[in-house]
């Protein structure tokens, strides 16, 4: 494992991934008197974003480890897509509040949830755009030798 391969992209990945989870046991609602965090407050969302916690810690790894580009490009595709899905069903989640709504009042977790899963899809745009600049930049120098045409035979 070389922590020196990671890029900014993936190290914004690896952070947001680390607060991401740790908002899930942080309270995200006030409904009356009881406070409730992701685990009490929702069914499958809770389950959706671990998910995106353990793509984000596989980019990581597979970064750290994988020689070709192949597989940690693949990696941080699919985390940056399952963030910018997290990102919506959290967001979702803020406007459709548990409970009636009305006594229903957003807290710090949800917050720190919506800013890290908005860092974790951030993260894996830098991350891709860090890769497709490397590619580009690394064909614009190649010379191309110019050959002359081959003799015309009668």
């Amino acid at each position: 494992m070389d922590l020196k391969r990671l890029r900014a992209g993936e190290m914004v990945i690896a952070l947001a991934g680390i607060v991401l989870f740790a908002s899930l046991f942080l309270e995200w609602y006030a409904v009356g008197p009881t406070k409730q965090t992701a685990w009490e407050a929702f069914d499958l969302l809770d389950i959706g974003l671990v998910i995106t916690v353990v793509s984000a810690a596989a980019t990581v790894f597979f970064q750290t480890t994988q020689r070709g580009v192949a597989i940690p490009i693949g990696a941080t595709v699919i985390t940056t897509y399952l963030a910018i899905i997290a990102t919506a069903c959290v967001v979702y989640r803020m406007i459709d509040l548990p409970g009636d709504g009305a006594t229903t009042q957003l807290c710090l977790g949800a917050w720190v949830g919506l800013g890290a899963s908005l860092a974790m899809m951030i993260g894996g745009y830098l991350s891709m755009r860090q890769e497709e600049s490397g590619f580009l930049r690394s064909r614009s120098n190649a010379t191309i030798p110019i050959l002359p045409a081959p003799p015309v035979e009668p």
